[in-house]
């Protein structure tokens, strides 16, 4: 007889135990059952001479792992577990200037209050992504140019070039129709070698000018004309930073 057929309790339907077609050197194989049904998620095992049993998997039988297994860290495909690579951010600060503040032409770049944000402590070897949105305005025909700065060296800034004004972004010409009454939106992002050796801070501001030399004024977070009440918009700016594991 080369299996065996039961019929299901209720008879609708029949379970079969089959032999294979020959057994390895036409062996007698003799197979033990367990002696009871066994607890959930476990499975039938062998102990390789005929004797099975009921038992939960190992690590051997879902597969040897290396590393430790925590809340940072992921399976690989080689079984390794390992915390995830670049780009993982590991701290982000964020100031929002919600009042305004306005600078005349000068020949010089100046702070922008309250645009500045410290890093507490980046790591060596980190990079930091540094966004800033802001909102302009100002008097007819002026020129504003704003800069990024890591404590007090230039960052994100173009070339030299003879005669120009050095940069990181640019808002210009308000003397379009009821130009005072119109605001500019300002952004620009740079990714950062801060160059910390994660024992100080490092602080992220901007700076800006108006480049004409007469007597014109930018304002921040707020249209340049105060005369008309229904025109008059005040708004928000912002600088962010992110220390990126590189």
């Amino acid at each position: 007889m080369s299996q065996v057929k039961v019929t299901a309790d209720s008879g609708g339907g029949t379970v079969s135990l089959k032999a294979p077609a020959s057994t390895t050197s036409n062996a007698a194989v003799v197979l033990t059952l367990p002696v009871d049904d066994g607890a959930a998620n476990t499975f039938l095992k062998s102990n390789g001479s005929g004797v099975t049993s009921f038992a939960a998997p190992t690590a051997t039988e879902i597969g040897t792992t290396s590393g430790t297994a925590s809340a940072d860290t992921f399976l690989c495909g080689n079984n390794t577990w390992a915390e995830a690579g670049g780009g993982k951010i590991l701290q982000v600060k964020s100031t929002t200037k919600t009042d305004t503040t306005s600078v005349a032409s000068a020949s010089s770049f100046a702070d922008i209050s309250g645009m500045s944000v410290t890093l507490t402590t980046p790591t060596s070897g980190t990079k930091v992504l540094v966004r800033f949105h802001i909102q302009i305005s100002g008097t007819a025909n002026m020129y504003g140019a704003v800069k990024i700065l890591r404590d007090s060296t230039d960052i994100g800034i173009g070339d030299a070039i003879s005669g120009f004004t050095r940069a990181s972004a640019m808002v210009t010409d308000t003397s379009v129709s009821y130009g005072t009454y119109k605001m500019w939106t300002v952004a620009n992002e740079f990714y950062d070698t801060h160059g910390a050796n994660g024992s100080t801070d490092v602080t992220y501001k901007l700076q800006w000018r108006e480049t004409t030399g007469a007597s014109r004024t930018i304002w921040l977070n707020r249209t340049a004309d105060a005369a008309n009440g229904d025109n008059n918009i005040a708004t928000a700016s912002n600088i962010t930073v992110m220390e990126v594991e590189a």
